[in-house]
């Protein structure tokens, strides 16, 4: 499978009090909400630390495992 099928998301919301991440899909629309996700939690915060450097936000792709758990997510 080509890196261009892979759907991007980028974060639109993090709740610090839950450390829970909010994130949107670029093509669709689709927003997920990601608790419970230490690691998760760390590379969104990461990625919105470095969006302020510019306004675009940062796009990343995410598989999501059965359960909905993110996974083998990264930086495009």
């Amino acid at each position: 499978m080509e890196d261009t099928d892979k759907e991007l998301y980028f974060v639109s919301k993090i709740n610090e009090k839950d450390q829970s991440v909010e994130v949107e899909s670029l093509l669709f629309g689709n927003t997920f909400v990601i608790k419970h996700d230490p690691g998760f939690y760390e590379f969104a915060k990461g990625t919105v630390d470095m969006e302020s450097e510019d306004d675009e936000p940062l796009f990343f792709t995410v598989d999501f495992d059965i359960n909905g758990k993110p996974m083998n997510y990264g930086k495009h």
